[in-house]
């Protein structure tokens, strides 16, 4: 009985034989598995990037960003707000209200540089901050 053609074995089949029944089909039962799971973590990774790209309450804002409003408003009480150096800062409450105080190097109206502290009571009302800031020279 003469041997079945390589078309009838293909598990047989010679590396560099492209022809065949076997031509187009994957080489491997994983082309297909491999296919499926890269699709899945597509999918899955475009799911979380969407839920967490809206929807949700925006989050409550840090002591650091009540340090910064509060350096702001200082800034606006100075004679040279833009040399202002802001030194020893210190932040406490939270979550809706802060207590913040620090020193602040800055030019007076002589030009010279002069050190004062300050202190701020700042509070978050919605979307707006309110508060008051005492600059001590």
């Amino acid at each position: 009985m003469p041997d079945p053609s390589w078309s009838e074995r293909p598990w047989e089949q010679p590396a560099g034989d492209a022809g065949g029944a076997n031509a187009g089909k994957p080489k491997s039962r994983f082309g297909c598995l491999w296919l499926a799971v890269v699709t899945l973590v597509s999918m899955v990774g475009c799911s979380v990037a969407v839920s967490s790209m809206g929807g949700s309450e925006p989050s409550a804002p840090s002591g650091i960003e009540a340090r910064m409003q509060c350096e702001k408003w200082v800034k606006a009480k100075l004679k040279a707000p833009s040399t202002a150096d802001f030194s020893g800062q210190v932040v406490s409450g939270g979550p809706v209200s802060w207590t913040a105080s620090g020193d602040v190097d800055s030019e007076n109206s002589f030009g010279g540089t002069v050190r004062s502290s300050w202190t701020c009571e700042i509070r978050i009302d919605g979307d707006r901050w309110t508060g008051n800031t005492r600059l001590i020279e």
